[in-house]
């Protein structure tokens, strides 16, 4: 799996409204199994999650459920 195009954003109104607004229907089939809830992140990614990300709210990494509603 590739994840260097994967950018850690904090999830703000401002964001969520464009997320809305820039929905698409060209989404990858299926989710990414290493990017599951409860799962650690991969080693990779890991190492790139900013400090200030911490604890926050981001937006989504797996692009397929980067344009749904999935709370």
């Amino acid at each position: 799996m590739q994840y260097e195009t994967i950018v850690f954003r904090e999830l703000t109104l401002e964001s969520l409204k464009n997320l809305k607004s820039n929905r698409n229907n060209e989404t990858k089939e299926i989710p990414n199994k290493e990017l599951a809830v409860e799962q650690t992140l991969p080693e990779v990614l890991q190492s790139r999650f900013p400090d200030e990300l911490i604890g926050k709210p981001i937006e989504e990494i797996d692009d397929y459920y980067r344009d749904k509603n999935v709370c």
